[in-house]
């Protein structure tokens, strides 16, 4: 006796398992009648080629995200490990650029703003 090959069960439709395994299981019967395997292959992709891939779902957002944000901080975690010098010059570039508005706002103030005014801020 052949061993008998199935599809993979996850291309399936519910409760299609069995009818393919019949069908499968009797193909030298289909064979021997006419027409019946091109009934077959009709049946199979009318039926099955739609679901043949593995249904994907969409993942909500906050699962990327959060999968992103693991993902990231763990390859952070690893080249700091690996070059903790080079990490550091790209951390303070980093920073440096981050806050570059926030020094060109505060310059800007410190031209309209007396210092005295500023001084005054500091020790409240």
């Amino acid at each position: 006796m052949k061993s008998l090959i199935l599809p993979p069960e996850h291309i399936l439709k519910r409760g299609d398992s069995e009818a393919v395994a019949y069908a499968f299981f009797h193909l030298q019967h289909w064979k021997r009648a006419e027409g019946a395997l091109n009934l077959l292959h009709c049946t199979w992709e009318g039926t099955f080629h739609e679901v043949s891939v593995y249904p994907k779902k969409e993942l909500p957002f906050f699962i990327l995200f959060t999968a992103g944000l693991c993902s990231f901080t763990a390859m952070l975690a690893m080249l700091t490990h690996h070059f903790p010098e080079l990490m550091g010059v790209f951390a303070k570039a980093f920073f440096s650029t981050l806050f570059a508005p926030l020094g060109f706002f505060a310059d800007k103030m410190e031209s309209f703003m007396p210092s005295s005014f500023w001084h005054q801020l500091t020790r409240i």
